[in-house]
């Protein structure tokens, strides 16, 4: 089931979310204080990233480009219950002045941090720091057993975040990390976090 506003509104405070940008079924975060302009380098495919701070002029200035993009941070720090997880949306004012986000609009339940944006433009464009850019739909689970919060990568995030690498610089696949949480029961986990 897809949250309401009255819900949404009910429970800003735990979320993290300004009740003045609920919408009828989502809620629209707002752009954040850093950037980072992330260019592709011609030779070997390596990602250089070159950190932008949006307070000193108050916006950033996107230009278009097929050997770069941009990562962007919600202002707004969220916190997502273990029985809900979010889907997020391009605004459509925003995508109409030619801004497109990279399919990566998936946010488990658990999940508390500044939400990451991957950004690309077919045209100049400004955005401005606190436009609201893109808007979360939150939709519930039920309870998960393991929810992002115990095992998530980027959880916790309070800016931007580059891609935690999945292979070596030689190509080579990086093995899993251990788990020092398997084989605890929710209960212990929750305690071993200090979460209870």
């Amino acid at each position: 089931m897809i949250k309401p506003d009255h819900w949404m509104t009910a429970n800003a405070r735990a979320l993290g979310i300004n009740p003045a940008c609920v919408n009828p079924v989502s809620v629209d975060l707002t752009v954040g204080s850093r950037a980072a302009l992330v260019t592709y380098s011609r030779f070997g495919g390596h990602l250089k990233y070159r950190e932008l701070d949006l307070t000193r002029r108050g916006h950033l200035d996107l230009r278009p480009g097929s050997r770069h993009f941009y990562l962007l941070h919600s202002a707004e720090n969220i916190a997502l219950p273990p029985d809900v997880m979010a889907t997020l949306f391009l605004k459509s004012t925003v995508a109409r002045s030619g801004v497109d986000h990279a399919l990566a609009g998936l946010i488990e339940p658990g999940f508390h941090g500044q939400v990451t944006l991957e950004l690309s433009v077919k045209v100049p464009t400004r955005l401005l720091l606190g436009e609201r850019v893109v808007q979360l739909m939150l939709h519930e689970t039920g309870t998960v057993h393991v929810p992002y919060g115990l095992t998530g990568r980027y959880n916790g995030q309070t800016s931007w975040q580059r891609a935690l690498a999945p292979r070596y610089p030689d190509g080579s696949v990086v093995e899993p990390v251990t788990n020092t949480l398997a084989g605890l029961t929710w209960a212990e986990r929750v305690a071993a976090l200090g979460l209870a």
